[in-house]
């Protein structure tokens, strides 16, 4: 299962990133993210997921969750994880500049590296990994609360 998890999020990773490089564009998507209507919603969207993503640390951490429990929140995660790039690519499919291109980079990056965290190839590697999706994970979650202060305060 983790197989698949894995070539599904490497194949919308190189999907998102193909269409970035080659510029390849839908209409309608570029007309809905020129719309701040869209654009707030989205990036509110946007901004759960990424919350969504910590309730897994946050029960490890701070709840004593069964086994069974743990299991399944850890299948979650990876799944939402793995499907991040379509939630990405619905708020932002040309993050050229600046911040939001760092953000983005520093976001993808974490998705590979929680991707190889999975892999059975790399397991000896998983403390090492996890560590940087850790810090990776909060440098995200530091940049979005920038990038949502300069949305507001520039508009």
């Amino acid at each position: 299962m983790e197989k698949i998890k894995n070539r599904v999020g490497l194949i919308l990773f190189t999907l998102y990133l193909v269409q970035y490089l080659v510029k390849l564009e839908f209409d309608y998507l570029n007309q809905l993210q020129t719309n701040s209507t869209y654009q707030y919603w989205s990036g509110f969207v946007l901004f759960l997921f990424i919350l969504s993503q910590w309730f897994l640390p946050v029960q490890r951490f701070f709840f004593n969750a069964t086994d069974k429990d743990m299991k399944r929140m850890i299948s979650s995660h990876n799944w939402l994880g793995v499907i991040s790039p379509v939630i990405f690519y619905l708020h932002s499919t040309r993050p050229d500049y600046g911040i939001l291109l760092f953000l983005t980079v520093v976001f993808f990056i974490n998705m590979l590296i929680g991707l190889s965290i999975n892999s059975d190839s790399l397991k000896r590697y998983y403390h090492i990994g996890i560590t940087f999706h850790i810090f990776m994970s909060v440098q995200i979650i530091m940049l979005v609360i920038l990038h949502i202060w300069l949305v507001f305060y520039y508009n």
